[in-house]
């Protein structure tokens, strides 16, 4: 009927036109008075579009053309307007290309970062296992520990620019720094920062599985955080709905910094070593040890750091004290009576033991502080106290201090970088390069380099500005 009725109206406007003697196209004048001009066939096209014209009136008159257009929007533009707003997932590079003993991570690791024997051996190594794999059992954890400039941050970049053409400017590659996103440690501060990484986090994985998350100075960041963290890097197929097990996560951290330059210089000066021949385990016990809190006995045995706490001094800065009470056996005299000469009654006395409760003053650092040797230094160990503890960190990565045949080899490298190629053998330029640097102990062959490579570009420009 609908149709009829939009035919009827049709004809009706032809027969108005025709009455105002208005000639469409196509048509012949009358010969003659009284004649009706004689209409010639419409083009196909013409049809076509006369056609699809009462098609949208009707469609509009019985209010289908909305739902027509909901249904187009639905269907095919809603699924292209998402896919222009959502950073589409970028691909990993090819694995047998990028990574595996002799790939270009591996290469860049040999060429560009100097004096960390550990990372080459073992990061290519286990990062190259977790990508190739399917259906790894939880996501990587790395963490990375060192003192400052020793290419820590340097070989975060070089996995980055391995996994993802873009490396740290990619879509997958999230950074965080304890001292730029998580420097207030107030409670209304914190729960913020965790509603942060709650939505950040799975939002990233979700779009991109293999997505490497990176924490700078984690041993500054709150503690509380871990609660957030945990769950991303624990055995488990999905977490609301996300699954986080082909992720990479690394934590970088200064703490053991101490520890580390002690065994490194026990090892090169004192058994004369060379640092490719240090073993890896002796290294990870110390780093391990520091972040539990435990600390060596001299009878070769360990106790937790809480008990040993009064070698910190009384009324050092950032040390508190507190009184603890713990179980203790107390020595006593007991009197025994026998008989002895028939007659006569004999008293002995015998040492005797019983179980009581004993009071301590423990010195210890104040919160927000930790122990480092016999002083408190700003942060807490909870990061990876907690990860530890629960067995969530894949491996621990030792960063060795630099010495000086290291940081020139840094100052080659950066002249390179920065155009100055031509300066690399000129010795007397290095020597002044050098000689903004600061090495410790004060005397001795094997010295470290205070700050590592950090300073490099400065010197560079000092002294090739003109």
């Amino acid at each position: 009927m609908a149709v009829q009725e939009a035919n009827r109206d049709w004809e009706d406007k032809c027969r108005m036109r025709n009455t105002k003697n208005v000639m469409p196209p196509n048509t012949q004048a009358p010969e003659g008075p009284g004649k009706t001009p004689e209409r010639t066939p419409v083009a196909a096209p013409s049809r076509l579009y006369i056609l699809l014209l009462r098609a949208l009136w009707w469609a509009d008159r019985h209010q289908v053309f909305i739902a027509v257009t909901f249904v187009f929007v639905a269907v095919f533009a809603a699924p292209i307007v998402t896919w222009m707003l959502l950073d589409a997932s970028p691909s990993l590079q090819d694995p047998a290309k990028f990574l595996g003993q002799g790939g270009v991570l591996d290469t860049t690791i040999q060429k560009k970062l100097h004096g960390q024997p550990f990372a080459r051996k073992v990061v290519v190594d286990v990062i190259t296992s977790h990508v190739k794999s399917s259906d790894p059992r939880k996501a990587m954890v790395l963490s990375f520990h060192g003192p400052r400039g020793v290419g820590k941050n340097y070989l975060s970049t070089m996995i980055a620019q391995a996994l993802y053409a873009d490396g740290m400017t990619s879509s997958c590659v999230r950074g965080y720094s304890a001292t730029r996103h998580f420097k207030h440690h107030d409670q209304k501060n914190v729960r913020n920062y965790m509603d942060m990484l709650h939505e950040e986090i799975p939002s990233l994985v979700r779009r991109c599985p293999r997505a490497l998350i990176i924490f700078d100075e984690m041993e500054k960041m709150p503690g509380q955080l871990i609660d957030t963290i945990k769950p991303f890097v624990e055995e488990s197929e999905a977490v609301d709905g996300v699954d986080y097990r082909k992720a990479i996560f690394i934590l970088l951290s200064n703490s053991a910094q101490g520890l580390i330059e002690e065994q490194t210089l026990l090892l090169r000066r004192d058994k004369s070593l060379e640092r490719e021949t240090f073993r890896l385990k002796g290294f990870q016990k110390l780093i391990r040890d520091h972040a539990l809190g435990v600390t060596p006995d001299k009878d070769g045995g360990k106790t937790n750091a809480a008990e040993t706490s009064t070698k910190l001094p009384e009324d050092g800065p950032n040390v508190c004290s507190r009184q603890i009470e713990h179980p203790c056996v107390e020595h006593y005299t007991q009197p025994v009576q026998r008989s002895c000469y028939i007659f006569f009654t004999c008293t002995e006395y015998r040492q005797a033991f019983k179980e009581t409760s004993c009071q301590k003053t423990l010195y210890e650092c104040c919160p927000g502080y930790k122990q480092s040797g016999s002083s408190c230094e700003s942060g807490t160990g909870l990061w990876q106290a907690e990860l530890l503890k629960h067995h969530l960190v894949n491996y621990l990565i030792p960063f060795l201090p630099l010495e000086r045949e290291h940081v020139e080899l840094c100052v080659r490298d950066v002249l390179r970088e920065m155009g100055k190629g031509q300066h690399v053998k000129n010795t007397v330029l290095m020597e002044r390069i050098m000689s903004e640097f600061y090495f410790w102990p004060d005397r001795g062959e094997i010295r470290f380099s205070e700050g590592g490579c950090r300073p490099v570009r400065d010197a560079i420009d000092l002294h090739t500005k003109s």
